[in-house]
């Protein structure tokens, strides 16, 4: 079976202050669908470049990426944008999410751009995705109205709202005490159980070890590949 993500001597260049920033420097990756990946490596190792690479929110200076088997390179800023709005699902750490409307509105956003789908539909779809991640009695809740866990299931809601083949979960409880933390964390795998393919970045080791594999990003380079279980 041919793997849902694959990457091949991917390089990313930056210029800065007159100077070429080199954040990637040949990475080469595969992930199977529903796999569980961890990225990990210090501050300024190039694996937030990684993740946003393969979640299609930049394109590589050189080498191949291949998403379910399509060269992405070749794809038009519409179909990437339409790959990022149904099959990825985007998790920060700093949510995201929009401050003047409610919970519900929030995570029936993504579904904006499906012009078919009524708005009945699209509160039930969202109704169903806060049930799942337990806020169904803060749906007309703003975000400040929300502690940070709280903030974080709705934005994991809203992810799940076009039913995504991949999740991308940039540093998912950076912004959380240990409570929510590990409360984040079990949705998480929970997902994973569900045959989701699950990609993390974090900084945080005892995180990454909850993954099936940790891929370890330094300089620019993926130095360590190892499965944890």
């Amino acid at each position: 079976m041919k793997p849902l993500i694959s990457l091949n001597n991917i390089k990313k260049e930056f210029p800065m202050d007159g100077v070429v920033v080199k954040a990637l420097r040949g990475a080469d990756l595969e992930i199977k669908t529903g796999e569980f990946v961890a990225i990990v490596g210090p501050s300024g190792s190039g694996k937030s470049t990684l993740m946003n690479i393969i979640g299609l929110l930049d394109r590589p200076t050189k080498g191949e990426y291949f998403f379910a088997g399509e060269e992405a390179s070749s794809f038009s800023d519409n179909k990437l944008a339409l790959i990022r709005n149904s099959k990825i699902g985007f998790i920060f750490q700093t949510f995201n999410l929009l401050p003047r409307i409610s919970a519900l509105e929030n995570v029936k956003m993504p579904l904006m751009y499906k012009a078919k789908t009524k708005e009945k539909e699209r509160k039930n779809m969202a109704m169903e995705k806060l049930k799942q991640v337990g806020l169904e009695e803060r749906v007309e809740h703003r975000p400040n109205q929300l502690s940070g866990g709280q903030q974080q299931r709705v934005a994991i809601a809203r992810a799940l709202i076009n039913n995504p083949e991949v999740i991308l979960a940039d540093e998912p409880t950076g912004n959380l005490d240990s409570k929510s933390g590990k409360e984040i964390m079990e949705i998480i795998k929970n997902l994973h159980r569900e045959k989701r393919t699950i990609i993390m970045v974090t900084h945080d080791l005892k995180l990454a070890g909850q993954a099936q594999r940790i891929i370890q990003v330094k300089d620019g380079k993926i130095i360590k590949d190892s499965k944890t279980k």
